[in-house]
């Protein structure tokens, strides 16, 4: 059974690994996608205030890169009133090229028939929750039983917490939480907890410049290595319900680094290009493993649509 379990090991860290939660904009007030021929100016200080207008939808071209495969996929982003919330949600969704070769129309359909989770915010941008995760996974395991009671109800906890570190707050939450940008240069340490278990990340931010249309160019990285990487490891773990691995990987080393480069509209928060890389280290009896997982998204905010027929600049 040990033989089995250590065959395992390896796959099942890999997921384990990609669920480490980013800080999200709770946080204290790469290379950034700038479009050729910006003329860019000074660091960008100033207020960062959202305003998506409710009723509107945006299209986004969003390119991933991980495992060695790369994913080009087409989406609307939706903006819709919910009571006193702003419901963040993805129509339209589907797969143009993989690995650089047109997508089949079958396999395009298919992308296309997910709902996946909305994003709840309020108005000033922030998070509070993401809605539908529990209702995708049951999906997903209607078609393929490995899918069905892999995650505890922690487990989709964290898998909710992941998809909005990975997107939204990418996008606007992280940028939303710190109300403005007072220096060019920003360091802070975050204290987070997952699963009882508490863990230290670094996270420096930066203001890179101001493009000649007034739109910031913003940087952040977050970094969790040394003994902090391994608790949070096994907190991941046991919220999968896979204690086994804090055991499988005692003794090892680490880093998760994340980076984060956008370019965005400091007076609506309405991003035009926001690039991710996120790199994974673990050394783990002498065998190094290395991760690298990349998301680049191109909004194109002069054909957002709203009520379904009319634009708004």
């Amino acid at each position: 059974m040990a033989g089995s379990r250590n065959r395992v090991a390896p796959a099942v860290i890999a997921v384990v690994l990609s669920l480490l939660p980013a800080c999200g904009s709770d946080v204290p007030a790469s290379k950034a996608t700038i479009p050729p021929k910006v003329k860019l100016g000074k660091p960008y200080i100033g207020a960062l205030t959202f305003a998506w207008k409710a009723g509107c939808s945006v299209p986004v071209a969003e390119t991933v890169t991980k495992r060695g495969t790369t994913a080009e996929l087409e989406y609307r982003l939706a903006a819709e009133p919910h009571g006193e919330e702003l419901l963040i949600s993805f129509r339209d969704m589907t797969m143009r090229r993989y690995d650089g070769k047109p997508v089949r129309v079958g396999q395009a359909r298919a992308v296309a028939g997910f709902k996946l989770p909305d994003f709840a915010v309020d108005q000033n941008g922030a998070l509070l929750g993401v809605r539908g995760m529990q209702e995708l996974m049951d999906e997903l395991g209607a078609i393929d039983s490995s899918f069905e009671n892999v995650f505890t109800p922690e487990g989709i906890a964290l898998l909710e917490d992941t998809v909005a570190s990975k997107y939204w707050e990418n996008w606007v939450g992280f940028w939303a939480g710190f109300a403005s940008i007072d220096t060019p240069h920003f360091e802070t340490t975050v204290s987070m907890a997952l699963e009882q278990t508490t863990f230290d990340t670094a996270v420096v931010v930066d203001s890179l410049a101001t493009t000649r249309t007034g739109d910031a160019v913003l940087r952040y990285r977050q970094t969790v290595d040394g003994e902090d990487f391994l608790r949070a490891i096994g907190a991941v773990s046991s919220a999968m319900g896979a204690d086994e691995i804090a055991a499988a990987i005692a003794g090892s080393s680490g880093s998760r680094v994340t980076t984060v480069e956008i370019t965005t509209d400091p007076r609506t928060l309405r991003p035009s290009t926001v690039s991710m890389v996120l790199d994974i280290e673990l050394t783990r009896n002498g065998k190094r493993d290395h991760q690298v997982e990349k998301r680049e998204w191109d909004f194109h905010w002069s054909a957002i649509r709203c009520n379904d027929s009319q634009s708004a600049g």
